[in-house]
């Protein structure tokens, strides 16, 4: 977990999310997103972002076939960010991104920005978007 120039966090996870239904690992993920903020955050409250843009980077490692994003299962990481960083997920407080690609090996990376920064990341974040992955 990094608090980055620019208010940018940017959690990674060493897993792909886990397809919607799987619930017993969703739940450990989330259970283990939340022990990682009590320890980046020990002894000071976490940033609290009010209008801002969650960008969920899928990296699939070599030979992990790529999943569809509405078969992902983001709501319980989504709501332990809620938990410690956001006012509120409210559609109208909080906008959502999906990219996927190759990477070393499986991770997600869930960037947590102003909603004003989003722009910026984007265009510094372009491998993880622009092209189409390979298969």
């Amino acid at each position: 977990m990094e608090l980055l120039e620019g208010g940018w966090l940017a959690v990674t996870l060493e897993a792909v999310l886990p397809r919607r239904g799987d619930s017993d690992r969703s739940r450990f993920l989330a259970h283990s997103l939340r022990a990682a903020i009590r320890r980046a955050f020990p002894d000071r409250l976490p940033p609290k972002f009010h209008i801002c843009v969650l960008a969920y980077e899928h990296i699939y490692g070599p030979g992990r076939r790529f999943l569809d994003h509405d078969s992902l299962e983001l709501k319980h990481c989504q709501d332990v960010l809620e938990a410690a960083f956001l006012t509120n997920d409210t559609s109208a407080l909080c906008s959502a991104f999906q990219c996927s690609h190759r990477g070393e090996r499986n991770a997600t990376r869930i960037w947590v920005l102003p909603a004003e920064a989003f722009p910026k990341w984007l265009e510094s974040h372009r491998e993880s978007w622009a092209g189409p992955p390979e298969t």
